[in-house]
């Protein structure tokens, strides 16, 4: 006989009893009286006091793109509260656009105790750093802005004098008037875009996918619903990503949508969607594309179609030897590159799984889930 038949009772009701029983002996005496007392009951509700101030729009300046709807209660001049959407009722078709937990906390940024007001400098920094053991430890001492400035300026001296202006690094976007003043003194070292601009802002137009990153070509939430297989290739919108997006995955994986997550680390995206987790080596998602793709030709058949031929010729160059562009060499083509019909390197399953950290069956299984599934959609992060 189990315990619940013998005693009625289960172990999740046994622990919530102790533990509400625990919580009462630690309370004094006439606080547990108190407590026992049932509360007479309230006919009517206090109203809540009238918000003083006024409500204005304001920016959310965290550089995400997602242009959430931010609004802030200003009183005297100080931001008293923060809401975000909730001019329209919310739904998977009009969902608010609402905003994150980071961008409904900005007042306790722009008031916060420890925001920076004024330069500071290390008390026992020197040109040249000073002693460089003190980082981390040393004290900081208040300085006004002409000699901020002063420092700046005589630092940017010694160093171009001494090893040139390329070992300048000036970041912080492109066209500022800060770069303008470094321009002017001889140049410096630069940055363009964001820290993972590069490698998805141009990328959807060489794949004939609208015009990128403006327009969002691929994939919206409406669209999204309809997918049987999603793939987060890199992908963490519960972490990073503009706007709100991870409530369109939910509204997708409501719909009947399975996930797939291709990432180093299991990530609360992931878990959120119950994704089947591959985890991938960093830094080696070409080679497991290589693989996926090595596998798709392997398997391949009239009988267990994976490939849209037909689309590989109607919209591709440069797939085989029979669509490469006019002048080019046949044998630079892509499937002959994959099979290794002249490099004698074939990315097999078996080849990709040595640097990627994922086993060939594994890449196999990712190839005919996504070559097998009619409605899928690839997303990166």
């Amino acid at each position: 006989m189990s315990d619940r038949q013998k005693t009625g009772v289960t172990r999740r009701s046994f622990l919530k009893w102790t533990s509400a029983a625990s919580a009462m002996a630690a309370l004094p005496l006439s606080r547990q009286l108190h407590a026992a007392t049932p509360a007479p009951a309230q006919t009517t509700p206090a109203a809540a006091p009238a918000a003083k101030g006024q409500w204005k729009p304001v920016a959310c300046w965290h550089n995400c793109g997602g242009r959430c709807v931010n609004k802030a209660l200003v009183a005297d001049g100080v931001v008293v509260r923060q809401k975000t959407d909730d001019v329209v009722a919310d739904s998977p078709d009009f969902p608010q656009q609402r905003g994150c937990l980071r961008g409904r906390s900005q007042r306790k940024q722009v008031f916060g105790a420890d925001r920076l007001k004024y330069p500071m400098k290390r008390k026992n920094w020197a040109p040249g750093g000073g002693d460089k053991t003190l980082r981390g430890r040393d004290q900081w001492v208040r300085i006004n802005w002409d000699e901020a400035l002063d420092i700046v300026a005589s630092e940017t001296k010694r160093i171009t004098g001494q090893y040139g202006n390329e070992s300048l690094w000036v970041t912080g976007g492109n066209g500022t008037d800060f770069q303008s003043v470094f321009s002017a003194a001889g140049g410096f070292t630069g940055d363009w875009g964001t820290t993972s601009w590069g490698a998805w802002f141009e990328t959807p137009a060489h794949l004939g996918l609208l015009e990128g990153f403006y327009t969002f070509g691929t994939n919206d939430r409406f669209d999204m619903r309809n997918s049987q297989l999603i793939v987060m290739w890199g992908a963490n919108p519960a972490w990073s990503s503009p706007g709100s997006p991870t409530y369109n995955y939910y509204q997708a994986k409501k719909a009947g949508a399975r996930f797939i997550s291709i990432d180093p680390s299991y990530t609360a995206t992931a878990e959120l969607m119950d994704a089947d987790w591959y985890p991938i080596n960093p830094g080696t998602d070409h080679a497991l594309a290589l693989g996926i793709m090595h596998a798709l030709l392997e398997m391949d058949s009239p009988e267990n179609p994976l490939i849209d031929w037909e689309f590989l010729r109607r919209c591709t160059v440069g797939f085989d030897e029979s669509n490469m562009p006019a002048g080019a060499d046949p044998k630079k083509n892509f499937k002959d590159y994959l099979l290794g019909t002249y490099t004698g390197k074939p990315t097999t399953p078996e080849w990709a799984a040595d640097i990627c950290g994922i086993s060939a069956s594994e890449i196999r299984s990712l190839a005919r889930q996504i070559g097998g599934t009619q409605r899928v959609a690839l997303l990166t992060g």
